[in-house]
């Protein structure tokens, strides 16, 4: 004798799915779930595209039954008022009154309290505002998509709520993500009072890096150790002199502390600012001054002529603080494009940041779709993206409200085109050469520590190379 579950199990079917609906919640049905699922390979019989013409909708839902490996019930307070509905579900439950064969999956599209027929089945929420585990859910019910359960979501519907992506702005320190070797590297050195050059190419990250370590200082600094971090965001106009930095250093101490570490009015005395900062260092507090976007002082060379030898003095002679500056280029580097001596000397230590670690960016992508996408889509991710920070937001962005690989890859290209022309015109020459020609020299080692480069020296992105076939 044969299982009944086996039989249904072995059953030829034509569809994968039957949807049962009421007519109110047309719209929806079609826009998004019947989208959502033949985007994703499933076979669905629908009333108003499979029913036959000429034949009583009686004859065709029990067709839509027999030929249909599963039932989805769209659950909302017009489905419950519907006879049509109550009829086609009770067909299934008939078959299979204890659903063993998981014929029946409820989707509860609207909140609303299940009937007592079905109260004892686990249902696919959809009623949040993100939801997107529900849609992950739903599609792994379908058992012969279990092998592809990890590979979803190749199309998603249309989103609700708000885009969990950033990009264009620094991350908030509490969605900072990865970067752990970067991060080590960091405590490493300015936890034992050494300045470091926090190096990278414009949206990879420095700045989230900088302010990540400002609201986590428990990370980077020995138990009990209470250090007073100062953040100053060069390209803010309070901070486009060195009269206007040792202001915010100032305001940044008394914020912290509760009190003057001396009075603005003495901010031009030399004498005054060092009996301050001495003062903290007899305190065992430790210092740390952070200037973000120091390329900035490019732009006003008049203001920064014979600036910076004191500020090298306090942090490595005198061990006053610890300086954390984040820049495009080595900060070396920089001065030697201005064809200016370093002030700084050799004080500094660099951490590159380039292209995040698979696991990162991948488990990013991850947490924000709250699913795990198709392999199509991790390959597209990766061939468009490279891993840098700002390209894998923009495109799990592109990914999250659009779905459709296609329509993703056209608004990712728009989106990141002006940011891609800024990056290859901040190249050198030199650099453009190494990258057209896949160069393994010192300028092509720069930039796969960039993350502008592949191991295999192709360009991060493809639409890197479109735009590099538009300079040729």
């Amino acid at each position: 004798m044969v299982n009944p579950s086996e039989s249904f199990k072995d059953a030829q079917y034509t569809y994968d799915a039957f949807v049962s609906y009421s007519t109110q919640d047309e719209q929806w049905v079609r826009s998004e779930l019947l989208q959502c699922l033949e985007r994703n390979n499933l076979k669905v019989c629908i009333d108003f595209r499979d029913f036959r013409p000429g034949y009583t909708n009686i004859d065709e839902i029990n067709r839509a039954v027999q030929e249909s490996r599963k039932m989805l019930l769209v659950i909302t307070p017009s489905y419950l008022r519907s006879q049509w509905t109550t009829h086609e579900r009770q067909i299934v439950q008939n078959l299979d009154p204890m659903n063993r064969q998981v014929r029946l999956i409820p989707l509860l599209k609207e909140p609303c309290e299940l009937p007592t027929e079905i109260n004892h089945l686990i249902y696919v929420d959809l009623t949040r505002s993100n939801s997107a585990i529900g849609w992950n859910r739903l599609l792994q019910a379908f058992d012969h998509t279990e092998s592809n359960a990890s590979s979803i979501l190749a199309v998603t519907p249309t989103r609700e709520g708000i885009n969990p992506f950033i990009y264009g702005n620094p991350v908030p320190p509490e969605k900072f993500y990865g970067r752990r070797q970067e991060r080590l590297e960091v405590k490493n050195r300015i936890g034992t009072g050494q300045s470091i050059n926090v190096v990278g190419l414009r949206r990879i990250g420095k700045s989230s890096l900088l302010r990540y370590i400002q609201a986590r200082p428990e990370e980077f600094f020995a138990l009990g150790t209470q250090p007073l971090i100062v953040l100053l965001d060069l390209t803010d106009d309070r901070f486009h002199s060195p009269d206007g930095m040792v202001e915010g250093l100032r305001r940044g101490i008394r914020q912290r502390l509760g009190k003057e570490p001396w009075q603005k009015e003495s901010n031009g005395d030399a004498w005054v600012v060092q009996d301050g900062l001495e003062e903290l260092r007899d305190r065992q507090i430790p210092l740390i001054i952070m200037l973000d976007e120091f390329e900035s002082i490019a732009s006003r060379l008049e203001q920064f002529q014979g600036w910076g030898e004191d500020w090298r003095s306090k942090a490595s002679t005198q061990g006053l603080f610890t300086l954390v500056i984040a820049s495009k280029r080595p900060v070396g580097e920089i001065y030697q494009e201005l064809h200016l001596t370093s002030p700084f000397g050799n004080i500094f230590s660099a951490t590159v940041l380039g292209a995040l670690a698979a696991e990162d960016w991948r488990g990013l992508v991850r947490q924000g779709l709250g699913m795990e996408p198709s392999q199509e889509t991790w390959a597209w991710l990766e061939d468009w993206t490279g891993g840098l920070p700002y390209y894998v937001q923009l495109a799990g962005a592109m990914v999250w409200q659009y779905g459709d690989l296609a329509v993703v890859e056209r608004e990712f290209e728009f989106q990141a085109m002006p940011r891609l022309q800024e990056l290859w015109q901040g190249l050198s020459e030199g650099e453009r050469v190494a990258l057209r020609s896949g160069s393994v020299g010192a300028f092509g080692e720069m930039l796969r520590r960039y993350g502008v480069v592949r191991s295999d020296r192709r360009p991060f992105s493809r639409a890197l190379e479109r735009l590099m076939e538009k300079q040729r």
